[in-house]
């Protein structure tokens, strides 16, 4: 679930989400590709995400603007 709030002062949060998964059905099993993570940016911060190939960076990025829908967890945005 995503809630919007309005624009924040220098060091609010912009983006506060907390204990996201996100599965994903391969076949017969499926594949959690988020597994309970909490992240926060705040305004007038620069925030990177980095990690290797397949560790769920663009899962989480899509589902924190809403293009793909958790499956578990809270983000504010």
């Amino acid at each position: 679930m995503i809630h919007t709030k309005t624009h924040g002062k220098h060091g609010d949060y912009a983006i506060e989400a907390t204990g996201l998964i996100k599965r994903f059905k391969s076949g017969r099993a499926f594949v959690e590709v988020l597994k309970g993570v909490d992240f926060d940016a705040r305004h007038g911060d620069l925030t990177m995400v980095m990690g290797p190939s397949g560790s769920g960076k663009s899962t989480l990025m899509h589902c924190l603007a809403g293009l793909d829908r958790l499956t578990s967890g809270q983000a504010f945005i």
